[in-house]
């Protein structure tokens, strides 16, 4: 499979609550987004953003993980609790990520976590380019996790 980008929306009040932070965490939350660090170590920050993936400004998630241990802990943690404050704030628009087809283990995370393939046209796909990415994506995900994501 070719390395593409492809968009997964979080439909409104599916995250109520936020993931659990590991024992060992520390977070910082600020309108410049979620930041957790442990022993002075960044582990991961996020953001919500205005996106341009549609042409037009759309809230959109931004994820930063640098630290490849406990990468689906941070990721759920920093997302859910980005979804619970933006849940907070008046839109008529989901959030959306923008995933590569190639992180198979934050797609099926964010999928878990009620995130659904977005299979319309947007700025760097047709709509039946989309349909195909996610065709070829879900067979991987078939592949790579047959039994189901295990963190």
């Amino acid at each position: 499979m070719n390395k593409t980008d492809v968009l997964m929306v979080l439909p409104k009040r599916i995250i109520s609550a936020p993931a659990k932070l590991l024992d060992h965490w520390e977070m910082d939350l600020d309108s410049n987004g979620i930041t957790i660090y442990t022993q002075n170590e960044l582990l991961g920050h996020a953001m919500v953003v205005n996106g341009s993936e549609f042409g037009m400004e759309r809230p959109s998630l931004k994820v930063a993980i640098h630290h490849d241990d406990d990468e689906l802990h941070l990721f759920e943690a920093m997302i859910s609790r980005l979804a619970v404050v933006y849940e907070q704030v008046p839109s008529r628009y989901p959030l959306y990520i923008r995933l590569s087809s190639k992180e198979l283990r934050r797609i099926a995370k964010a999928s878990r976590m009620g995130f659904i393939p977005y299979f319309g046209e947007w700025k760097e796909s047709s709509r039946k380019g989309s349909e195909a990415s996610w065709e070829e994506i879900t067979g991987e995900l078939r592949k790579a996790f047959p039994k189901g994501l295990e963190e």
